[in-house]
């Protein structure tokens, strides 16, 4: 009796622990493998979507998508397609995402060569790798056919298809989770979000996609699925650089303006001497970031102790996320002591 009862407190235990620590998508990308892909049929479209690369906590992403009706789904071979740089797409995006902080770094169209801005309604993905997932329970599972009338309901669970490399699994098992989508005034306000991934694998993108509640509510299918998937562009995600926006200075602080992604995380700021082009000289300053407006804040006195009189200067900062980084102000300056 005595160990029946302490199996039954580490079952009971395990599951608390599942409860407290509920699966985030962002989780089972941690240890996804590098060329895995899906298509997705939603709405009158395909979208090829690969993980093109995966460090310890940036994820890339490539999405290609193609109008439906211009595939033939008994004959196109998606890997051969891709090979060919996807004739027929309307688009193909980059996505580089932040899996620490589950945000979206950059995302650049190669097809339009720039970069695009998404609002936060337009990202879904990003969005949903935050969100904390539970299991769904077998009694709340779609089920296959109608509902029972006035008696127990024997019916089976509903499963989406799985088909990897081209091959139907005729028998594929699925792990269900579910959350709400958080209150944001949007289409997806309070909807209940429903994944489906593959049981018998550790694959990371999920089979089936389903939004629902009263106001609104889509599905998104695969409809194939695989690995070792090679971009025929290998080239690395493009990166904007700095920008200098404004200089503000008082007696007591200058303030320098710049505009930055938020892959660069830090800056290094030096004042290059004009007048004697053999120094540039480190400054100390502090930073303060608001989305991507970046604010440089400078001590006047730090410039006593460092700056040379009647010396004309430029700005420059160099960036320690990305060493190439060399950012220099068209505005120059003669420092006079105060």
């Amino acid at each position: 009796m005595a160990l029946m009862l302490r199996i039954l407190f580490i079952l009971l235990f395990t599951l608390y622990q599942l409860e407290a620590a509920p699966l985030r998508l962002q989780d089972k990308f941690m240890h996804a493998q590098e060329g895995a892909y899906i298509v997705t049929a939603h709405d009158q479209a395909y979208s090829l979507l690969l993980l093109r690369s995966l460090t310890s906590d940036v994820l890339l992403l490539e999405e290609i998508s193609i109008p439906a009706q211009q595939v033939d789904l008994k004959q196109i071979n998606w890997k051969k397609w891709l090979a060919e740089k996807a004739p027929g797409h309307t688009s193909w995006t980059l996505y580089e995402i932040d899996l620490n902080q589950g945000t979206l770094m950059e995302c650049f169209s190669l097809s339009k060569n720039g970069w695009i801005y998404l609002d936060e309604q337009e990202q879904f993905f990003v969005r949903l790798l935050t969100l904390p997932f539970s299991p769904l329970a077998p009694t709340q599972r779609k089920k296959i056919g109608p509902a029972p009338q006035g008696e127990d309901d024997h019916r089976k669970p509903w499963n989406p298809s799985l088909i990897r490399d081209g091959k139907k699994d005729p028998k594929p098992t699925f792990d269900v989770v579910h959350t709400q989508w958080p209150e944001d005034r949007t289409l997806l306000s309070l909807c209940d979000v429903e994944l489906y991934f593959d049981a018998k694998t550790s694959f990371p993108f999920p089979y089936w996609i389903e939004v629902k509640s009263p106001h609104y509510a889509f599905k998104v299918r695969t409809i194939e699925s695989g690995h070792q998937l090679t971009s025929p562009f290998t080239m690395p995600m493009p990166h904007r650089s700095p920008e200098f926006l404004s200089l503000h200075k008082s007696k007591t602080t200058w303030e320098i303006q710049l505009k930055a992604p938020h892959y660069y995380k830090d800056f290094q700021l030096f004042a290059l001497d004009l007048t004697d082009h053999s120094l540039m000289l480190p400054i100390d300053h502090l930073m303060k970031r608001d989305a991507e407006h970046v604010t440089l804040l400078i001590n006047t006195a730090t410039l006593k102790g460092s700056l040379h009189d009647h010396h004309r200067y430029r700005w420059v900062i160099l960036s320690q996320h990305l060493a190439s980084t060399f950012l220099e102000s068209e505005e120059t300056f003669i420092w006079e002591k105060p």
